[in-house]
Parts: structure tokens; sequence; C-alpha cells
């Protein structure tokens, strides 16, 4: 099969091609960004002679892994072993080498809010703390924050002290915000040790102590981290705008000089998470790099205002999209404050749409996370404004 038999542009077959060392592919919303994947894992496979055991290719979702299984097997049945997103890829691995961290192997996964909630707030408890709302969802985001950061509870001291005596405002989730007091923010330490100690008496992990361990494992054996590097001789990684501090590391300790990062700059939406895209900007400034610029997806007015955002940003990669579709129809672009403000403009605005004759079942408002659903559908019931809540299932 020869790849250039099919209608790729320039810049898709670049990357399609670029088959040794490391590459970057910059992919902006719809411009073919998994098909160029799909087409690239197909290349090594069918035209370089590579075993599909030796490619790992990480997504941001499961959807995404198995639609791009679903693409790779309408081309071949030589399936890749190692496709999904990198906490289930790594929970496998973990599991099979667990005796080297010091866990059981059968330990279960603590994956519900309330379940973490309901543990700080034992610790609260013990500690003399007031539970409130507000606290708790402070250390749990700590926790998450020190997770993703690679630090272990086991190095840190249980006292800390700030020279800051003064209330500051702390993001407890997107669109979440809350002031802290100094004296909270000093248990920080003590709260992660305890709520580590407590998964370890019941034999459970959170989420984020599947890539905090997996790191764990791969830097302190030597001999496993090997046989690893030498099994994965490509890692492809999507959205990797989007990774955080512990699975950059894991990355760089698994690498072969073969590492593709797929991804946007300009789309580091989870920073709230503790995500960064600055693992692409020093990517960048190493490696190899093909920009995908042309968008299948939306119309010449929604790229021209794209193009213009992207212009005015301090810090990117310098792209401009060109528009494959028709002119369509004029945007408006808002900006708030903050989210109470978008919220309240939300109301007004739907009000109006309604007062003018509009129809209920015509208005659509899409939200990037289930919370920022709850909170418009609140405002919307306090303000008598009928509205349904999709709930997207196993995404």
């Amino acid at each position: 099969m020869k790849i250039e038999e099919f209608s790729f542009n320039e810049e898709q077959l670049e990357a399609i091609n670029t088959t040794d060392g490391n590459l970057l592919i910059v992919a902006s919303a719809g411009t073919g960004k998994t098909t160029t994947i799909v087409e690239r894992y197909i290349n090594l496979i069918l035209n370089h002679s590579v075993d599909p055991k030796s490619v790992m290719i990480t997504t941001f979702t499961n959807k995404a892994a198995k639609d791009m299984l679903k693409k790779i097997n309408q081309k071949t049945n030589k399936l890749p072993k190692y496709i999904g997103t990198m906490h289930s890829l790594f929970l496998k691995i973990l599991r099979d080498n667990s005796d080297l961290v010091n866990l059981n192997p059968h330990f279960t996964l603590l994956t519900e809010e309330n379940d973490k909630k309901r543990i700080i707030k034992e610790i609260l408890n013990k500690k003399g703390v007031e539970p409130t709302n507000k606290n708790v969802l402070y250390f749990i985001k700590r926790i998450g924050m020190f997770k993703n950061r690679g630090i272990n509870h086991e190095d840190l001291d249980e006292e800390i002290s700030l020279d800051d005596k003064n209330f500051e405002q702390e993001e407890l989730g997107e669109g979440e915000f809350a002031f802290i007091n100094p004296k909270i923010k000093n248990l920080r330490n003590y709260v992660y040790k305890k709520y580590q100690e407590r998964l370890k008496e019941t034999n459970m992990l959170d989420f984020d102590d599947i890539l905090l361990y997996t790191h764990i494992l791969f830097e302190k054996n030597e001999k496993l981290r090997k046989e690893y590097k030498e099994r994965l001789k490509f890692i492809m990684v999507d959205e990797a705008q989007d990774i955080n501090l512990v699975q950059r590391r894991i990355l760089e300790l698994l690498q072969n000089e073969n590492l593709c990062l797929i991804g946007d700059d300009c789309q580091n939406i989870y920073a709230w998470r503790g995500t960064s895209n600055e693992f692409i900007f020093t990517f960048d400034n190493r490696h190899k790099k093909v920009v995908l610029k042309n968008n299948y997806r939306s119309s010449k007015k929604i790229i021209d205002n794209v193009n213009n955002i992207i212009s005015s940003m301090s810090f990117k990669i310098d792209k401009s999209l060109n528009c494959t579709r028709g002119e369509g129809e004029s945007i408006k672009i808002k900006e708030f404050y903050n989210f109470n403000e978008e919220k309240l403009f939300l109301i007004n605005d739907i009000k109006f749409l309604l007062r003018n004759g509009n129809n209920e079942e015509d208005i659509v408002i899409l939200f990037r996370t289930n919370n920022i659903g709850k909170q418009i559908e609140r405002g919307f019931r306090k303000s008598k404004i009928p509205c349904h809540l999709s709930r997207a299932k196993n995404f």
C-alpha cells in the first residue's frame, strides 16, 4: 500500500511519512488529526514492517481510542497492543509490576468523588477542623496537584508554615472559587499523608495514583524501564497540550527518540487540573515540526475569528488555518470576567430570545464539564427558564 494513493494534503503526508526521529504534529480541531495518526500507524506497520506490539498510542479519552481502533481495523487487522488513555495503559502495567512499588496487585480504584470527600471529612474531623465543602474541595484539588506533579506523600514534611497570613482565593474546580484560610492551607501535607495512609489501609488507589505510581515504578526500576524502552519503539501522544508533569516525566523515561506529540498549543483547556502545554513548546524548539493548516470542519467566518485570536496570543506556535468550506454565518465572541458573569449573560440572552418568539427547543448550550452544566441548569431553574441537561455517557 502506498500512502500517496490517498487524498491527503501536503502537511498530512509529511507527518505520515516521517517515521524516524521525534516529531511534533501541531493539529487544531478539524484539521484531520485523527486520520493523520491512524495513517501514520498504518504506514509504520504495513510499509516499514514495525511490530504492532512496539507501538503505543495514547489518547485523551477512551472514546478517541475506540474510534482510532475502528479506523485502523478498516485497513489492517494488525492492531496496536498499546492504545488508550495513559491511565488505562499504565493501570495494567502497574498491576503486573505492583510488587516493585509495594502495592497489592488486587487494589481497587477509588473513582467516586463522594468517596474522596468522605475520607477527607473523616481526616478533618479527627484533626478538629470543620469539614466545610470548600475546605474538602480544596484538599481534594491540592492532593490531585501533588500527584499530577509527581510529588509522593512520603517525600513531604507533615507540617508546613506559610508566611502569608491573608485569605487568598483558590480555584476549587473550573468556574468554582473560594477564599481559603491560611491555617487550612498549612494542613495540606498532613491531609495528603493521612489520605494516602487511608487508601493504603483499604488497598485502594485513586485515579491520580495510577500515574504517580507508574512514574515511581519506571524511575526506581531500571531493569523494567529498559524492558519497556526496548519494547515501545514508537510512541504517539494525542492531545499532548493537555498532559501534566508526571505524564511528561513518564514519557521522558520511556521514549526512544521516536516520540510523536500531536496537539495544539492554543487548546490547553485543563490547566486548572494541572496540565500544561509547556512540553509542546520545548519539543518545538528541539525537534521536527509539521503544522496541519487545512481545516475541514468549520466555516470561513469561524476560521477567520480563530486566526485573529491566535494572532493576538503572546505565547504560541505560529500558525494560520486555511478554511476548506463555505463562508458560513456570522458569529459573536463574548469575553467574561468570571463564570457568574457568563451565566448571567446566558440567562438574559435566552430570556430575550424567548420574548422575541424563539422556540425553547431551538436553543442549545454546549459546555466542557458536567460541573459547568449543573451550575447553568441551577441558574436557569432559578430564573424559571425550562431546560433539559443532557449527560454524555461512556466518553
